[in-house]
């Protein structure tokens, strides 16, 4: 009994996700403004923003291959505030009270002194906000040219008088503090919520494996096969220069593409990769790969365009759902209209040599029973957004957590043509075929038309707020298919009238003109 209670202690000491930092920023998916960010200034103090947004600066980083670029004037009687989050739709929030400090990297042209830095703190997803820290209680003066790292204690963001609650912390505010009237420039990276010194794990990854190359005329691109460590962080992408291997990009976990913009024809780079975990922790360099920009007909120019967007929709699909991500970095978000269209990119990349049957078979078949059995669906319809990993809904605003017909429209039209593709007498395609009829067959059109003689589709019904949001499909827009589909449903139809009395009833339906 004591041996399976040490192996017990030994396994939650070693647990992987209590290692996680809880990443606010690493590298920036635009190079021109973060989009998980959010500011205000008020005058007289002068804040650098791009709209609201964090400005990114592309020449000074700690880990390539940005930072954000903070610069602003405090000035007596005014203020200002910069907001940063995790990347995530919508903002992902965190209990940092299992954390004890905030660390990230700054840098500057030149010397600031600790008391003209900002100040820091803290907003839960209510908007509640710790108390404001200095940061020169715990910062050095920043030298210039170096990068220096600054670690908060995390005990300091008490709760408040505001009243924010440390489990659901959802951004990190940098703000005004000594008002000094000068400008001020600092560039931040890596900011991270972390344990310190926790973690006595010294075991790097495995060398990443079968690194690729596929040469253009301005772009290389690099591949590899997932790492399966469940503490991996990311990967290392390294370029030889003259002599030396140096880096010059990271990607993260998820990914397994890398694409390196050399300008181009006649361009060559060798490159090798590393795969590191969160207690950076980092595997040796994997074998070298080779490759040059080259000249493209215009057949392989449009292949190129072609595959490389086929990729979102298949290496960035969710890894249990295989439900299609908002976007890049949605974390466990997916979209169900979005969805459908990856079905239709999966039969195109069969169709195309992108992938092959099987793997498109493979790929059907998780999206298929996810929806079937995980999934939660409303009179039939499912959400505009849903968990990847556990099917329950994502509210996309207030009023709009429950079924979405249009969404679901869009993913019904992607299913229906899958089963016309997948047409072979075998056990796996006669699966996909009928669950693909029973997910279409549950639609309840007809309960969407919120009265039993309506002439319209409605777009939303929610279990908690109803109709309140009472959007009308009136044409013309995106929403026709939810007519169409409806009236050829086989369980659950719609009066055919419906097309012309409600879809085509707007007077601006018809523009009167001839071409």
């Amino acid at each position: 009994m004591r041996k399976i209670i040490f192996v017990f202690i030994t396994i939650l000491i070693n647990l992987p996700l209590n290692a996680q930092d809880f990443i606010f920023f690493s590298n920036s998916p635009r190079i021109t403004y973060y989009d998980y960010s959010w500011s205000f200034v008020n005058a007289p103090s002068v804040l650098e923003r791009i709209g609201e947004k964090f400005p990114v600066d592309t020449i000074h980083f700690y880990s390539p291959a940005n930072s954000l670029r903070l610069k602003w004037t405090s000035k007596p009687g005014g203020d200002w505030g910069f907001a940063v989050a995790e990347i995530g739709t919508p903002w992902p929030v965190h209990n940092i009270t299992t954390k004890d400090s905030l660390a990230f990297w700054a840098y500057s042209d030149e010397f600031i002194d600790s008391l003209n830095l900002p100040l820091i703190y803290l907003e839960d997803n209510t908007n509640k906000k710790t108390p404001k820290v200095s940061m020169s209680v715990y910062a050095p003066d920043i030298q210039p040219n170096t990068w220096t790292k600054i670690q908060v204690p995390v005990n300091v963001f008490v709760p408040g008088p505001d009243g924010a609650n440390l489990q659901i912390i959802k951004t990190i505010f940098y703000g005004q503090d000594l008002a000094d009237d000068v400008q001020h420039a600092l560039y931040l990276d890596e900011i991270r919520m972390i344990t310190s010194g926790s973690s006595s794990d010294t075991i790097p990854p495995a060398v990443p494996q079968s690194l690729t190359a596929y040469s253009y005329e301005r772009h290389i691109d690099l591949k590899w096969i997932f790492n399966s460590e469940t503490d991996l962080a990311g990967y290392n992408i390294y370029r030889l220069n003259e002599t030396n291997y140096s880096l010059i990009g990271t990607a993260s976990k998820d990914d397994i593409w890398f694409t390196d913009f050399l300008g181009g024809v006649g361009m060559s780079g060798t490159y090798k990769i590393t795969a590191y975990d969160f207690a950076q922790n980092e595997s040796p360099l994997s074998d070298e790969v080779t490759s040059s920009t080259r000249s493209l007909t215009d057949d392989e120019m449009l292949t190129m365009v072609q595959e490389a967007s086929f990729r979102y929709f298949w290496d960035y699909a969710h890894p249990i759902s295989g439900l299609i991500r908002e976007r890049s970095a949605s974390g466990n978000t997916v979209t169900i209209g979005g969805s459908g269209f990856g079905v239709m990119a999966i039969l195109v990349g069969i169709q195309r040599g992108f992938i092959t049957r099987i793997e498109g078979i493979e790929r059907m078949l998780k999206i298929l029973n996810f929806l079937t059995t995980h999934a939660v669906k409303f009179h039939g319809a499912f959400p505009h957004w849903m968990d990847g990993e556990t099917g329950e809904v994502k509210p996309f605003s207030q009023y709009d957590d429950g079924g979405d017909l249009v969404e679901t429209a869009f993913l019904i039209q992607g299913l229906l043509a899958a089963r016309e593709f997948f047409n072979e007498n075998n056990t796996d395609e006669f699966i996909i075929r009928t669950l693909i009829t029973q997910i279409w067959e549950e639609v309840e059109w007809d309960w969407y038309r919120k009265e039993p003689n309506s002439n319209f589709l409605y777009w939303h019904w929610s279990p908690n707020y109803l109709w309140q949001i009472n959007f009308r499909l009136i044409g013309w827009n995106e929403t026709m298919i939810t007519y169409l589909l409806g009236i050829a449903s086989p369980t659950h139809k719609i009066p055919a009238s419906m097309y012309h009395n409600g879809w085509a009833s707007s007077p601006n339906y018809l523009n009167g003109r001839t071409f």
